[in-house]
């Protein structure tokens, strides 16, 4: 269940939440009232019903620049009553606004909702809105009735606080005992968590996809998406790793891209068929769960992607796969797409199921780190920027050394691989390469991995992960709270481990302080998925879209339609209960 808030504010009291788009303002000359306006939406994905009754609510604005925050006001009001006078708000900025929704006799809050940045000047007058949801909880996001599940799609998180939801596989059938998944959708949908608003794009992509990638360009405000696959297949057999693809039926989507204009919300359309072999769209190498980079110069980095060992199929051996690619956007003194790089691109190793992360800015050239996906060459490389790639001068590739050999010798495919900052990351499960095939994942495949200035890396082992995983998700916030959720993971049969064919509704938090992993506290479990597409949210709530349990009861299946289930979760950590009577922020 959720609850959505609108603050409207009259005269010259005014919040105004743009989270990106422009100044966030509390006028504070003169100040009238603020009108609030609850509504109730329903929920179709909760299993915990209702939340408790509301009896008030607290109203809280901080001032994030000292330290500890400052409060600035914090006022109770009764859920029934309509205005609130809230005065003598200074002038100031990154300030915080808190709304709690509190049961009677309770100290722990029931619903939450936040809107961050703001900025205090005079004499504006604007409006707010706000979504309020579960706390340290799960609430279900109202969804187009059109809308499909789906399986591997993207999500993407817009500097606005919007969220771009594209593609995944909506429908799946049973073929020659495997499951083939397929009908990748060609529709994308916009998420506004500020609004609650979950709505479908101006217009659909040109080609349906899934098992793609996408990245958020900043210098030309769009969205690439690159390759994917027209279908999955899973194997009833779990004696080896039972997801593949096939090239006799991967279709053409996988050398196609797209570009979605955020200002628009509107993909860029061809008037020739889809795909020309001719036309600037089309990349030349098919890449299915490729890994894409922003460089500092505005170009994006395109890695593997190619097939890997399983049930049915071989490691990638196309040297193609090992080539990477550059794409540059269209400016306006050039037109753009995939540069020519003549081979030039060439890194350390065959990858598909990698991970790729920013390792860090010097002299304004980007270090990108690539983790995992191979058989051979070195389990970890980076690629170094160089300062003129937009002429064809690009950069290199480099191999990362263990700072011990005997810490880490394992190469997953399908892991997580997140930023802690000052070059550190959290890798988190992953089918692991051994004995020259992909074997289960671990319950102790938990690591912080540091890099060094020399390029050189130190592995640390993580307790308390207690289930492995891949097809998960990892979101962050911040650097120091990290939510590992969902995931296939490994069944035991006849004291054999396999693969297991049904997602877990295990998640994990890991705080960085102490290095290790925790139960969250929360009044209900997340809906067990994988596959899923998930992202952190401007409110510091996390959003999880998509995604299956076992894809026969979670995709459309014969000529059952399955509705798109999406949920919001709100952790604990956004308001420690030791900051419930004051303050009411995050670390």
């Amino acid at each position: 269940m959720k609850w959505r808030v609108f603050l409207l504010l009259a005269s010259t009291l005014a919040l105004f939440l743009s989270a990106g788009c422009g100044e966030e303002t509390i006028a504070t000359e003169e100040p009238e009232s603020v009108e609030f306006q609850v509504h109730f939406l329903e929920s179709t994905c909760s299993s915990t019903g209702a939340p408790k009754g509301i009896d008030n609510y607290r109203v809280k604005i901080v001032d994030r620049t000292t330290n500890p925050p400052l409060v600035i006001d914090d006022r109770e009001f009764n859920s029934s009553e309509t205005s609130l006078k809230m005065n003598g708000i200074p002038q100031g900025s990154n300030l915080e606004l808190t709304v709690l929704g509190m049961a009677a006799g309770d100290t722990r809050p029931v619903l939450y909702g936040r809107a961050r940045n703001l900025l205090v000047t005079k004499n504006v007058t604007t409006s707010v809105d706000m979504t309020l949801s579960r706390y340290a909880d799960f609430s279900c996001l109202d969804l187009p009735p059109s809308a499909a599940n789906m399986m591997f799609p993207t999500v993407t998180s817009l500097p606005d606080g919007r969220v771009l939801i594209a593609g995944g596989f909506t429908k799946v059938k049973e073929d020659s005992g495997r499951f083939e998944i397929f009908n990748p959708s060609d529709r994308a949908y916009i998420y506004d968590p500020t609004t609650g608003e979950f709505r479908q794009a101006q217009n659909l992509m040109n080609h349906g996809r899934a098992a793609h990638a996408a990245i958020y360009m900043p210098h030309v405000q769009k969205v690439l998406l690159v390759g994917g696959v027209d279908r999955l297949y899973l194997e009833k057999s779990q004696a080896k790793f039972p997801w593949y693809w096939l090239k006799e039926s991967a279709g053409t989507v996988g050398r196609t891209y797209e570009l979605f204009d955020t200002t628009t919300e509107q993909f860029q359309k061809l008037d020739i068929d889809w795909p020309d072999e001719t036309d600037e769209m089309v990349n030349p190498v098919r890449r299915v769960f490729p890994a894409l980079a922003y460089n500092n110069d505005g170009t994006v980095l395109v890695t593997g992607g190619g097939q890997w060992k399983s049930v049915r199929t071989q490691m990638e051996t196309d040297p193609d796969y090992q080539i990477a690619e550059i794409y540059a956007a269209a400016l306006s003194d050039k037109p753009g797409g995939f540069m020519e790089t003549f081979g030039a691109l060439t890194m350390r190793a065959m990858r598909s199921g990698h991970q790729a992360a920013l390792l860090d800015v010097k002299d304004k050239l980007a270090y990108h780190i690539f983790w995992g996906g191979n058989a051979d060459g070195p389990i970890a490389e980076v690629y170094i920027e160089s300062s003129d790639q937009v002429s064809g001068n690009f950069g290199l590739f480099k191999e990362l050394e263990f700072l011990d050999d005997n810490t880490y010798s394992s190469r997953p495919f399908f892991h997580t691989f997140t930023p802690l900052g000052n070059r550190e990351f959290l890798l988190v499960g992953g089918a692991l390469y051994k004995d020259n095939n992909l074997q289960p994942p671990k319950a102790d495949h938990a690591f912080v991995v540091r890099v060094n200035d020399e390029l050189r890396v130190g592995v640390s082992k993580v307790d308390g992960l207690t289930e492995g995983r891949y097809f998960h998700s990892t979101m962050a916030s911040d650097t120091r709270n990290i939510v590992v959720v969902g995931g296939f993971t490994a069944a035991e049969l006849d004291g054999d481990t396999i693969f297991a064919t049904a997602a877990t509704d295990d998640m994990r938090f890991f705080d960085a302080t102490n290095r290790a992993f925790v139960l969250p506290p929360v009044d209900s479990k997340p809906l067990p998925r994988a596959g899923f597409g998930a992202v952190a949210l401007s409110n510091d709530c996390f959003l999880m879209v998509g995604g299956v349990d076992e894809p026969s009861a979670a995709l459309e299946y014969g000529s059952s339609s399955i509705g798109l289930v999406a949920e919001q979760f709100c952790p604990s950590l956004v308001c420690r209960e030791a900051t419930w009577e004051s303050a009411c922020y995050t670390e």
